[in-house]
This record gives C-alpha cells, sequence and structure tokens, in this order.
C-alpha cells in the first residue's frame, strides 16, 4: 500500500493550508479514537478548526489522534 501524503511533489516543506482530504482524514481518525477510548475526554476539533491550520500542523494532530490507536 503506498503511503498516504497531502503534499504534491515540491510542496514538501512549504506551510501550506491544510486540504479538504486531510481534515476529513483527521476528522474520521478523531471519531475512531472516540470509539476505541470512549473514557478519554473526547476530541473537538471542527472543520473550522481544523481548516484554519496548516498541513503540518494538521499532521501534527493527526499524529495525537493515531498515538495508542494504530
Amino acid at each position: 500500500m503506498a503511503e498516504q501524503t497531502y503534499w504534491r511533489p515540491g510542496e514538501e516543506g512549504e506551510d501550506l493550508p491544510a486540504t479538504a482530504a486531510q481534515i476529513a482524514d483527521a476528522l474520521e481518525m478523531q471519531k475512531e479514537r472516540e470509539d476505541f477510548y470512549p473514557e478519554e475526554a473526547p476530541w473537538e476539533y471542527t472543520r473550522a478548526d481544523l481548516a484554519g491550520q496548516t498541513r503540518a500542523q494538521v499532521s501534527r494532530i493527526m499524529d495525537g489522534l493515531a498515538d495508542g490507536v494504530c
């Protein structure tokens, strides 16, 4: 399986806005984490919260959401 990336060739390292696909994936990961750890305080990111972030910031949020789940 190919590695998922939200950057096109040549964009790596640029501080670009998060993509719609990345935001959708982060929201899905948030739901999966809530299902996996129901006793945890919920992560409460909204589409609007994530839309104001850069790709790198959303990537770090996704890393946090995946911690202990993946």
